[in-house]
């Protein structure tokens, strides 16, 4: 119990995150997918603001840090979102989960360089070991990758976005509350969505309208844009970039559950055994080896 409300943020995080996967997919039904980040970033600002009316926690921007805020937005959440909607569209929610979960593959590099963050061997065994499980979930019974290319291309770009945004948050973190940065880079979403929006979908025949597919925009909006970063934001602060994003390991297990039971994914033997070879590496990760360095 001690253990978990230690990492509640970074496992509440990665929750939302898993679920996104899945209402993005129920949101397909009924909308293009430009149109669903659009409206995603709008109702996550809107839940922002009123949340940061309420507990008076929105702070006045620096002009110094415009840029900052503005390039985080361009990361997160428009260059990631594109790369990730785009992504889903060509491979299944699992598949996408697993290969977001190579972020802490890279994430103790990018931040020993900018941020000098230390390098651990328990990092390095525990990225080791759920790679082993990423393969393993990743590759067909014949040895050979079932998924189409430019999905793949798409979705190893958000997970290089995420890096860099993470580096970034950590900057910021440093004078601004995470309900500011938050707020913040959905306004910004909003401002670079919208008029992708009018370019990419506007004028499209209409999808069939289905409300759970608005209700999964909605939850897409309040749990993933909104709450997920937050807790995100605060887990950066607390544990640093690449302890916090080994949790992310967690993304593949918890999304196969999601996918069988609400989306009706078959999953095999073979992906079950990589699933849990991923979460074996999350504890290795998180072991007590950590006190031994690598490079700091």
């Amino acid at each position: 119990m001690k253990i978990l409300k230690t990492y509640l943020s970074p496992i509440l995080a990665t929750i939302c995150w898993a679920f996104s996967y899945i209402w993005t997919n129920m949101a397909f039904a009924s909308f293009y997918p430009v149109t669903i980040v659009t409206m995603r970033v709008l109702f996550a600002s809107i839940f922002m603001l009123g949340l940061a009316f309420f507990t008076h926690g929105l702070q006045k921007i620096q002009i110094k840090h415009l840029i900052w805020f503005l390039g985080l937005g361009l990361l997160e959440p428009f260059g990631y979102f594109l790369c990730e909607i785009y992504g889903l569209t060509m491979v299944s929610p699992t598949f996408a989960a697993v290969i977001l979960s190579t972020i802490p593959l890279f994430s103790p590099f990018i931040a020993f360089f900018f941020l000098r963050e230390k390098i651990t061997w328990a990092n390095v065994l525990g990225i080791v070991i759920s790679m082993g499980g990423v393969l393993a979930i990743s590759v067909g019974g014949n040895g050979s990758f079932i998924t189409k290319p430019l999905g793949v291309i798409l979705l190893f770009g958000a997970v290089f976005i995420s890096i860099s945004y993470s580096v970034s948050i950590r900057k910021l973190s440093k004078y601004y509350s995470e309900t500011t940065i938050v707020t913040y880079q959905n306004i910004t979403g909003v401002l670079l969505f919208t008029p992708l929006f009018f370019i990419m979908d506007y004028g499209k025949k209409a999808l069939p309208f289905e409300p759970k597919a608005m209700v999964a925009v909605v939850l897409l909006a309040v749990f993933a844009s909104a709450l997920a970063f937050i807790f995100y934001t605060t887990s950066l602060n607390k544990f640093g970039v690449t302890r916090t994003n080994i949790f992310l390991n967690l993304l593949p297990a918890i999304t196969a559950v999601l996918s069988v039971t609400m989306l009706g994914e078959q999953i095999s033997t073979q992906k079950i055994l990589g699933l849990v070879i991923v979460i074996l590496g999350l504890f290795v990760g998180q072991s007590n080896l950590s006190k031994k360095k690598i490079c700091s």
